[in-house]
């Protein structure tokens, strides 16, 4: 299975602690972040990586170069894509079923197996995978119906629920029709939730998004599976 991982954002609000490198290759317990999450993910069971890199990429590129352990390629952004427009310059040409999506930013244990299983048997366009937090204020919460995602409800308000944890199971056809070539993934998912078929897979925990520094010094003592 491939894997899309996006990393072409600015992470402005990183700036403050981390200004050499862009967002992703941010040290953390002495290695890039990127390093951990792509490790994590192919012990998981991901074959391939597809990295959607803009803001420094060439950083990024040089870091990977002389990759030789790991099967990676590139969608390299020209101008600012937004997540959707990165996400669909990434799948063009990948005749893969169904890929899996995450921000290179966060990490969430989950089992992949399992939820390629439910989302096939689902036949979900786009799975969702979920963790509960005491306060979901920073990311909004999902409101639910079983397994069925009814609503995104808008963030800084501070309640307990299950959260979007930025990691996906999509089928790789999903954005064929947008005409769009920037946009956010997440507000085209809001926009077109009634016509999709969105499920939710909360059988996740540890997660962490390094997105602040508050959460980015979090990171340094945090449990990554044991990598």
């Amino acid at each position: 299975m491939i894997c899309i991982i996006l990393a072409g954002g600015k992470g402005t609000r990183l700036q403050s602690v981390v200004t050499d490198v862009p967002k992703p290759l941010a040290l953390v317990q002495g290695s890039p972040f990127l390093d951990i999450l792509i490790i994590n993910l192919k012990n998981r069971g991901i074959e391939g990586f597809i990295i959607s890199v803009g803001y420094k990429k060439e950083i990024i590129l040089e870091h990977y170069k002389n990759n030789k352990s790991l099967p990676i390629k590139f969608s390299e952004e020209e101008t600012p894509l937004l997540t959707g427009g990165a996400l669909k310059k990434a799948l063009v040409g990948l005749e893969e079923e169904d890929v899996v999506v995450v921000n290179g930013d966060t990490y969430l244990d989950f089992d992949l197996s399992k939820m390629l299983q439910f989302h096939r048997e689902s036949n979900a366009d786009v799975t969702i995978a979920s963790t509960w937090l005491a306060n979901t204020g920073r990311y909004g919460r999902l409101e639910l119906e079983g397994t069925n995602v009814l609503k995104f409800l808008e963030k800084n308000k501070d309640s307990e629920g299950y959260i979007n944890a930025g990691t996906y199971l999509l089928k790789g056809s999903i954005l064929t029709n947008e005409k769009r070539e920037i946009f956010s993934f997440e507000e085209w998912l809001m926009r077109n939730l009634k016509e999709l078929n969105v499920k939710v897979f909360t059988q996740c925990e540890n997660f962490i998004d390094i997105g602040i520094p508050e959460d980015y010094m979090r990171a340094q003592n945090f449990n990554f599976g044991g990598i």
